[in-house]
């Protein structure tokens, strides 16, 4: 029994100086522990704007706009222009096949060639009382007629040729190379100017 007692009493002292020594380790040394961050996603708020303005679909267009067309009918053989395309005065924009038209004015003009010499002809047999003056007036007659049919086939062929009016821009372009279009018929639809022309649909309610 006393042996027991002196047995408890050595666990107990034991007991007793482990926990002694177990503070003063604890107190001399300071433990450290990770604080666990979680990352998130931020950003900088800027000036709150109010969104208050509406949106609606137009169409904007220059207050200066044309169709041009040839005066004559023909096969296009050069068209250089595309849609955005910004020309000066006077630019190229399509060219027609001039065969024909070139055709029509050698003839036109070997008619107007003959008729001229035939009238100096006849000026010269009046003067000499070797012609009549109806015969006079009928080779003038003759001459005007061929002098106008030769000043009409130099102008269709200068037709041939479609130029800008004057400085803009290309807002379309309907046709192709080697398609055969008819006088009149748009080649490109031609804008200028500065001023802008806008039109929307708004409801009823806005205006």
């Amino acid at each position: 029994m006393m042996n027991f007692l002196m047995l408890n009493k050595k666990i107990l002292l034991f007991g007793c100086i482990m926990g002694i020594l177990v503070h003063f380790v604890g107190c001399g040394k300071k433990v450290e522990t990770t604080e666990f961050v979680r990352p998130i996603k931020s950003m900088r708020v800027g000036e709150l704007v109010s969104d208050a303005g509406k949106h609606y679909s137009g169409v904007a267009k220059s207050t200066t706009e044309a169709n041009l067309s040839f005066r004559v009918s023909g096969e296009i053989v050069e068209l250089p222009v595309q849609i955005g395309d910004e020309v000066q005065e006077n630019q190229i924009l399509a060219k027609l096949d001039p065969t024909d038209y070139q055709t029509k004015v050698n003839e036109a003009r070997a008619i107007y060639v003959q008729a001229r010499a035939d009238l100096e002809r006849y000026r010269l047999l009046y003067e000499e009382e070797n012609a009549t003056k109806q015969e006079l007036d009928v080779a003038q007659a003759h001459f005007d007629t061929a002098n106008a049919q030769y000043d009409l086939a130099k102008q269709h062929l200068a037709y041939t040729v479609l130029k800008a009016p004057r400085y803009g821009w290309i807002a379309s372009v309907p046709v192709e190379v080697h398609e055969t279009v008819s006088r009149g018929q748009t080649i490109c639809r031609f804008e200028s100017g500065g001023v802008l022309e806008i039109n929307l649909g708004l409801p009823e309610s806005l205006i």
